[in-house]
């Protein structure tokens, strides 16, 4: 009988360690193939396999059978690079279909989110068009008083393709940079938690559309002040080391706040 997920622990994370099956259990073993750690497929939700591990097919085909999650990520998560088959039984998904589809509820969880992430009370509006027109102005009025907070000469935002990534600046490169490394953490959380990562309420029309919802509601608290504060404190930098900066510290700092402890039930609690 297989535990239903409000049962199970959410996450365990393997580094530098391979995954295989010994005597019909998982187990973690390092490069002499000696066993490290047992791990408990059957009552957990996911196993984030970071750089420096792998995983034999024997194992995958027993997290399969036991529901169990793999997602291939970066250090501390902050990068998703693939992951298994949907674990669950799509409920969730439906139920998220169905937010999405009637638009009397679409339109009430996506001023929840607004609220979520800026706070205070909304103007009344009679459609989501209405609501990004308001997210817009939002969005730019804080990252001009982030910018102003740390003495960058702020122009506009750009998310060039990579064809013209050296036409970006400082900032931007820093921004994209830890943006990227946000959405890698919360597509995983959403994946953890049952949802698509595609059902956007806000944002639509993307397969990562509902990450970059959930992403909105954290970017300005973490994220987005910590690349003007790269960019701020290193000036004279060339673009790739503020690239590099911005990667580690996003790494660093997304860890120290456990965000991913506090995604899932975010999302749990967003689409009740």
């Amino acid at each position: 009988m297989l535990l239903q997920l409000k049962d199970r622990l959410p996450v365990v994370t393997v580094e530098c360690g391979k995954v295989h099956i010994e005597d019909g259990a998982f187990t973690v073993a390092d490069d002499k193939q000696e066993t490290i750690e047992s791990i408990p497929v059957a009552s957990i939700s996911c196993i984030m396999l970071q750089p420096g591990s792998s995983i034999s097919h024997a194992a995958v085909c027993l997290a399969a059978k036991h529901n169990c999650l793999l997602l291939w990520v970066g250090d501390a998560g902050v990068r998703l690079y693939a992951s298994g088959a949907a674990t669950h039984n799509g409920e969730k998904i439906i139920h998220q279909a169905i937010l999405f589809f009637r638009k009397r509820y679409r339109l009430k969880l996506a001023r929840k989110l607004f609220q979520m992430r800026f706070g205070g009370s909304l103007p009344v509006v009679a459609s989501i068009e209405e609501l990004r027109g308001i997210e817009v102005e939002e969005r730019l009025l804080c990252i001009k008083v982030i910018a102003a907070a740390y003495g960058i000469n702020w122009q506009r935002r750009t998310n060039n393709p990579s064809s013209v990534w050296s036409d970006q600046d400082l900032i931007n490169r820093s921004l994209n940079v830890a943006t990227s490394s946000l959405y890698g953490i919360c597509e995983a959380a959403i994946l953890i938690s049952g949802y698509s990562p595609s059902i956007g309420f806000i944002h639509t029309g993307n397969d990562r559309s509902f990450v970059f919802d959930i992403a909105d509601i954290f970017k300005f608290k973490t994220v987005v002040p910590l690349a003007f504060e790269i960019v701020a404190n290193n000036q004279d930098s060339r673009a790739q080391q503020i690239e590099r900066l911005t990667r580690l510290a996003c790494k660093d700092l997304l860890g120290q706040q456990r965000l991913m402890e506090k995604l899932v039930p975010t999302i749990e609690q967003m689409l009740r």
